[in-house]
């Protein structure tokens, strides 16, 4: 049992000699023994620990062991229970059995039954536990194996990657930071017809205005100062295969005149050239903004907008789909056991239900540092809550009644002092690594970049 995680016992009895004799006995076994006095105290540990195996007495003060046993089966479906009581009748025997009562036993204990009896219960917990793990996986299933999700939002996602990967088609990829833009920008490449042909991946956020152009279209030699010899641009690279352009709404507006010409007629001329190049290529764009409200607000040409937004592809955040959160966190924690050498069995219930509950603001690259942080810190057989560390963004303490705000601070400062502080909280979160840390903040690496130079953090 060496590599299971020690099977939670709940020992339920409201006789303290008998609690401690149990606990005596059990002691060298590899449980993780807890004990309570009343029906109560046994409902409110069940509240906070997904327990295993329960050993109930059956006179317990507030509540008979069989009523109870009920009620912690209702908290906990797959609780195993053994029932202890001093009247052993046959009805009272087959009352347990068909109520759910997996064994049951008389007092005087002996402890060699008990012993027998656990081991057996604990034989049944570990065959549910794999069960449970196998059925999850099985479960969890999708048409593309490069992509993990169940959830009705994915099924509606995986419909139309079907019909769409095939399909020799530009298409718009949306969704916030951290959903996985482009695993699929590669499921649509490794499904497409394209498959064969080069895949070129352009991080538009990542490439100065200045050199933009230059990196896109390539340039003649003698071009410009320092332009010593001829350099093909990314879009000839993608020749009769695939570009993906990520992060398309940090283009400049000229560069966006350009793309939308370069996209109609499949043709560029390379900087400081005059002679049209005709490609083969299909075009994957992709943004966490939303191309509508920059549109509206004049950051992104409508014409080009209308020409990118004819196949739209939406990536839901983590939080639209929580039924994912298990299964990818599972996934994860199999990569990284894997990688650092760990054996790490699985979650514990604790850590699944606190993952499912959380917002994941940076989505599923959120979600995979937490798993990767977590197998490291982790050297139990389960990754268990205290191994997970989750990032919040500072709040704001509430202005205590009768205190007025502070007249010193123009709107404009106290919200540069709380972006500044939000920017800080994040790097040292990430310690220091800036791509995981916009991520976070879900802006892009060149805003970030933009805000450290102008709150004074480059140095930082």
């Amino acid at each position: 049992m060496s590599d299971v995680q020690p099977p939670r016992i709940l020992i339920v009895d409201d006789d303290q000699g008998i609690r401690f004799f149990l606990e005596e006995a059990l002691s060298r076994e590899n449980y993780q023994l807890t004990l309570a006095s009343s029906a109560a105290e046994a409902i409110r540990l069940a509240e906070t620990t997904q327990y295993d195996i329960a050993l109930l007495d059956f006179k317990v003060p507030g509540m008979n062991g069989l009523d109870l046993m009920e009620r912690l089966k209702g908290m906990i479906p797959n609780l195993i229970v053994l029932i202890i009581t001093a009247f052993g009748s046959r009805d009272l025997v087959r009352e347990a059995m068909n109520r759910g009562a997996y064994d049951f036993f008389t007092k005087p204990i002996d402890i060699h039954d008990l012993r027998f009896i656990l081991r057996r219960a604990v034989d049944k917990y570990v065959l549910l536990r794999e069960n449970r793990t196998l059925k999850k996986t099985l479960e969890y299933k999708s048409p593309f194996p490069e992509i993990i999700g169940n959830s009705p939002a994915m099924h509606g996602l995986f419909e139309k990657l079907e019909k769409v990967a095939k399909a020799d088609v530009d298409i718009l990829i949306t969704g916030e930071s951290g959903t996985g833009k482009e695993l699929v920008a590669d499921v649509i490449y490794h499904h497409s017809a394209r498959a064969g042909g080069p895949f070129v991946k352009v991080n538009c956020a990542a490439i100065p205005d200045t050199l933009l152009e230059s990196e896109l279209f390539g340039h003649e030699k003698g071009a410009f100062t320092g332009a010593e010899k001829l350099k093909i641009g990314k879009f000839e690279r993608a020749n009769h295969g695939m570009i993906l352009l990520d992060e398309i709404t940090e283009m400049n507006g000229f560069m966006q005149g350009k793309l939308l010409r370069v996209i109609q007629e499949r043709t560029i001329e390379r900087l400081g050239g005059n002679t049209p190049i005709k490609l083969d290529f299909r075009m994957l764009a992709a943004t966490n903004r939303d191309l509508f409200t920059a549109v509206q607000e004049e950051r992104f040409r409508e014409d080009l907008f209308y020409r990118l937004n004819v196949v739209p592809i939406h990536i839901p955040p983590l939080r639209e789909r929580r039924e994912d959160i298990v299964p990818l966190a599972n996934h994860f924690l199999r990569q990284y056991c894997a990688r650092f050498g760990k054996h790490i069995l699985c979650l514990s219930p604790e850590a699944e239900t606190m993952l499912e509950g959380y917002a994941f603001p940076g989505n599923v690259r959120q979600l995979e540092n937490m798993i990767q942080h977590a197998v490291v810190l982790s050297d139990g057989p389960e990754l268990e809550t205290k191994n997970l560390q989750f990032f919040e963004p500072r709040q704001e303490r509430p202005i205590p009644n009768g205190n007025p705000l502070p007249p010193a601070d123009t709107i404009d400062s106290a919200v540069g002092k709380v972006e500044r502080d939000m920017i800080v909280q994040a790097l040292q979160a990430v310690k220091g690594r800036r791509q995981e840390a916009a991520a976070y903040l879900n802006i892009s690496r060149k805003s970030l970049y933009n805000k450290m130079k102008k709150y004074g953090l480059m140095d930082g």
